[in-house]
Order: structure tokens, then C-alpha cells, then sequence
């Protein structure tokens, strides 16, 4: 019985070899740092222009998002009438915009509804490395990796007291670190000395691994 475990472990290390040591930390670095998930910042996404009853349904809505941008000096917001408020980028605002080269988008004209659509990014990630690669069998593999945020401006604002390992709830549902759009009430962000710790999923095809969405 033991000749045949032995056996066994040394077939299936055989069979591995050839197709798993192509799967290399180098390559699962170029693979997952360029991944979109990976290098699509997070942003508080909002409209710009003249807001009124127009733009949907009801009265135009201000939100946490409008509100932090503009406690920050980013954009304002005034108040037109009963039912109409005016979203603007400051100078601030602008420059800021500038040096992310985000511009504003989805231009739409509805009535008396006139607006754009604008990110803000509060942060990018920074790889850090390969911490390990196991196999499942010679064509599956998970690999584990660290990585960091680097927080703009906006970002280091939204810290809570410089303390990384906050992690807060908005309404019940848990934060989601890689989601691409985000909400003021989910924050703060971890510190950009707090290393995160995820996986990736890689396949192996005829023409050799990919990493799976």
C-alpha cells in the first residue's frame, strides 16, 4: 500500500512538472498588476451641470459623494429654486481632475436637465509580490499576492484618523475593496502602509496560462 501512495505522489509530480513550472511568479506579476480589476482605481462617480426634475424621477438628489467633494473644496452646490440645484467644479476641483486626466463624460440634455458625468479617483493599487503558487493539478493554479493602496489627496482625507485596519458597513452590506465605484458612507480607507492579502485564479490552455476573471 505505501509502494502504492509513493507511486502515486511521484506520477502526479511527474505529470505536474512539465506543465506547472511555466506558471512563474514573474509572469503571474506582469499577469495580475495589469489586470484591469487591478489597475482601475476606485472613484466617487457624480454629475456635473444643472440638476433638476428633469434628470429623474423627482427632485435631484445630493448625496454623500456631493457632499464630501464638495466639504473638500472640489465642486459646489447651489441650490436653484424648488427643484433645481447646479453641481460645479471649483479651480480645485479642475486642477485635481487635470493631474488624474479625468474629464467629464456621458454629456446628456433632458429639458431643462443639463449634465455630465465625472470621477473622482481616491486611490491606485501597488503591487507588492508573489507570495506563493500552489497547483490544484497540472492545469489549475491559485496564486497569492500582497498589495497596497497608494491614496491620492481625496483618498487620505477619507483615512479615519491615520488608522489602517478600519473597516466599516454602509446599510449592512460589507465594503468591497475592489469594487470600482464607491461611497463615501463605506469609508474610511485602509492607510497606504496597509498591505492587503488576495488570489488569483490561472488556467492553463493550449497556447499556455491565463488568469481567469
Amino acid at each position: 500500500m505505501k509502494r502504492f501512495v509513493r507511486a502515486w505522489v511521484l506520477l502526479n509530480i511527474l505529470i505536474c512538472l512539465p506543465g506547472c513550472a511555466n506558471l512563474t511568479r514573474a509572469f503571474a506579476t506582469d499577469k495580475i498588476s495589469e489586470a484591469p480589476d487591478f489597475k482601475n482605481p476606485p472613484m466617487l462617480i457624480i454629475h456635473l451641470g444643472h440638476l433638476t426634475r428633469d434628470c429623474e424621477y423627482g427632485l435631484p438628489q445630493i448625496g454623500p459623494e456631493e457632499r464630501f467633494l464638495s466639504a473638500v473644496g472640489l465642486i459646489t452646490v447651489s441650490k436653484i429654486g424648488a427643484g433645481a440645484v447646479d453641481v460645479r467644479l471649483t479651480e480645485k476641483g479642475i486642477e485635481f481632475l487635470s493631474r488624474q486626466d479625468q474629464k467629464p463624460y456621458a454629456h446628456e440634455v433632458r429639458r431643462s436637465c443639463v449634465r455630465d458625468q465625472i470621477n473622482f479617483p481616491v486611490a491606485t493599487r501597488k503591487f507588492m509580490g508573489v507570495s506563493g503558487i500552489s497547483f490544484s493539478d497540472q492545469n489549475n493554479a491559485r496564486v497569492e499576492f500582497r498589495w497596497t493602496w497608494n491614496l491620492n489627496e481625496i483618498g487620505k482625507v477619507l483615512t479615519k484618523d491615520q488608522q489602517p485596519d478600519v473597516f466599516l458597513e454602509c446599510k449592512g452590506h460589507p465594503v468591497n475593496h475592489f469594487s470600482g465605484e464607491i461611497s463615501p458612507c463605506v469609508y474610511p480607507l485602509p492607510g497606504d502602509e496597509y498591505g492587503w492579502q488576495s488570489s488569483a485564479i490561472f488556467q492553463k490552455y493550449d497556447d499556455g496560462w491565463r488568469m481567469q476573471p
